[in-house]
This record gives C-alpha cells, structure tokens and sequence, in this order.
C-alpha cells in the first residue's frame, strides 16, 4: 500500500532539502573566495602618497620621506576606539611577526590618529604600550589637528565622530607602500584580508628599489 504523505509535510521536506542546498553551496562559494589567491598583479597600483609631517608616540619628529626604500604599512586608529581599532592594531601586529626577523627590517607600520585632538605622543605611548609594540617597527603618529584631519581626508580615510558619544565611526583600511614610496595595495579587516596582507608585504619586501624602475 502507497504511504500517504500529508502535502505540507512533503512541502516542509522540499524546504529543508532547498535550504540545505543553498547552504551548502553557500560555503563552497565562501571557501572558494576564502582560498583565492593574492592577486598581487591585479590589485597593484603606484600612487603618491601625501606628505606625513607629523610627531611618533616618542615625541619624535616623523617623515615618511625617510622611510625611502622600506616598505610601509599605514593604517588609521586611535586611542579611545571601543571597536575595530583593537582588531587593526592586531591584524597589523601578527602579520608583521609572521614574517622573518629580516624581513621586518625594512618594514614601518604607522599608524595615524582619527582623534588628533585627544591623542597626544604620551597617549599613543600607553597605546603602544597596550598593544606591546615598539618603535621603530609600529609609530603611532600625530600633531596638530588641522594637519592631521587634512591628511587623513588627503588619503580618503572616511571618518565621522559622534557629538554625542565621542566614538568615530570609520573605514578599516591599510595602505601598502612599495620600497619607491608610492601606495602599491589597499587591504582591510579579515581572515582572508590578513593572508592577503602578509602575500601583499613579502611581495613588496622580496622587490628591490632597481627592480621598480
């Protein structure tokens, strides 16, 4: 004798049937994005940066123009950040000690106040200090407001503080300079993005300055 399936429970059985499919193929397509390669010819660019003028957590004088011939991650952060700031601060910091002791030789990670008004050298110092990172591989950079908002809005860093609580909502970005100063990636937050960083960073520290010309 036939079994009589209820027609909502035949329903209810293609559903979840669908559901698992989407699902599924929904993580092949993510595993797929997740192990792509790092377009390293793709993504490459050769932009000017803008100048950087400004004052380390030391209260050093700082000048990317001395920086020629290194290879330079910038990011933007600041102190009082109860969000992403933490996770840029820390992607930055374990991609850079993935790579060799040599290697981090000609690397600089700066990273520039979104609150120039509040973040001082000696509180970019206990920042530091937080994070456990030391010049001159990790610069947390900052000075006059006006100077550093212009450069900030000069690299296209959108950034908008809230009156009423303080907090700066902001983009999550890095920007790779290449050993002749000029802006080679732009990368962000993620697991995918951090393997994509450190590809990104043994590509730039493996050319030579003769190699670029």
């Amino acid at each position: 004798m036939t079994k009589y399936l209820h027609p909502l429970l035949g329903g209810l059985a293609l559903m979840v049937l669908a559901s698992a499919f989407i699902i599924s193929k929904d993580l092949n397509q993510r595993a797929q994005i997740e192990n792509l390669e790092f377009p390293a010819d793709s993504l490459r660019t050769a932009e000017p940066p803008p100048v950087i003028e400004l004052t380390n957590q030391l209260g050093e004088p700082f000048s990317l123009q001395a920086t020629q011939g290194e290879v330079v991650m910038i990011t933007a952060v600041y102190a009082s950040c109860p969000h992403t700031c933490p996770a840029i601060i820390q992607q930055a910091k374990q991609v850079a000690y993935q790579l060799s002791e040599e290697q981090r030789q000609d690397l600089r990670i700066l990273g520039i106040t979104m609150d120039p008004e509040n973040d001082s050298p000696e509180v970019l110092a206990e920042l530091a200090e937080m994070h456990g990172l030391k010049a001159p591989l990790f610069e947390f950079l900052t000075g006059d407001p006006d100077e550093v908002n212009a450069l900030l809005d000069q690299f296209g860093i959108l950034r908008e503080r809230n009156l009423e609580t303080g907090i700066i909502d902001h983009v999550n970005i890095y920007f790779l300079l290449d050993r002749q100063g000029k802006i080679a990636y732009r990368l962000t937050l993620g697991e995918q993005q951090a393997r994509w960083l450190e590809s990104a960073l043994t590509v730039l520290l493996e050319e030579q300055v003769t190699d670029l010309h």
